[in-house]
């Protein structure tokens, strides 16, 4: 569930509605700064089917759409594929099965460089 405190320091938490496929791709073709006011109009063109909340809310789910995390090594480019002269077009790859994941200690090592 998304949420967002409108104001620093403390306020309550206002649960954002959930995202209608008309509000992400209206708001993928118009760039708006936000105001803070979540009930305030979105005035622009295209006219976005809703108010600063709903444009807020499109605005997270198309960025945790876009947003992908991978652990280093987790995947691999497939055997054969190790040219470095290809290295740029490369964009298919599988999972390693020799990856190790690291233990919870290292992961919270703030001397972890990698």
């Amino acid at each position: 569930s998304s949420g967002i405190n409108a104001e620093y320091g403390g306020s309550e938490w206002v649960k954002l509605p959930p995202v209608d496929p008309a509000e992400i791709t209206c708001a993928r073709k118009i760039k708006k700064f936000f105001t803070g006011d979540l009930n305030a109009p979105v005035v622009s063109y295209p006219p976005f089917p809703g108010t600063e909340i709903n444009y807020l809310r499109a605005q997270i789910a198309r960025i945790s759409a876009g947003t992908h995390i991978c652990p280093i090594d987790y995947r691999k480019f497939e055997d054969g594929d190790e040219d470095d002269s290809m290295a740029e077009g490369r964009d298919e790859c599988v999972l390693n099965p020799e990856y190790e994941p690291l233990s919870i200690e290292e992961l919270v090592d703030p001397e972890l460089r990698n």
